[in-house]
């Protein structure tokens, strides 16, 4: 895979980037394979590419608990709907205490 150099020869540095993604992809799926072997997950045994996208322990069905989104499987709200809703009790709260201040 690698690619042996000269003493005089230098590596172009969009080459090494381009292998460096390479690896890096290889090595994802070499990891995801051993968890597959592992739990016996049978389609990533025989297709072992297919965790070039995807994890082992994703199961891509969206009513799933481990794997849909929480917001539909446990009727919980989202981080960013929940700091939105403590400003909007800040902005509440600052308006009465400036309304009991100035009275």
């Amino acid at each position: 895979m690698g690619q042996t150099l000269n003493e005089d020869e230098e590596l172009d540095p969009t080459k090494a980037k381009h292998q460096q993604r390479l690896q890096q992809k290889e090595n994802h799926i070499k990891k995801q394979y051993k968890l597959a072997k592992m739990y016996k997950y049978e389609k990533y045994l025989k297709q072992p590419h297919r965790l070039a996208k995807h994890n082992t322990a994703d199961c891509g069905k969206a009513d799933c608990m481990l794997c849909g989104n929480p917001r539909r499987t446990h009727k919980m709200k989202t981080v960013q709907e929940l700091k939105f809703e403590q400003t909007g009790q800040w902005i509440e709260d600052e308006s009465k205490t400036d309304k009991s201040l100035t009275t």
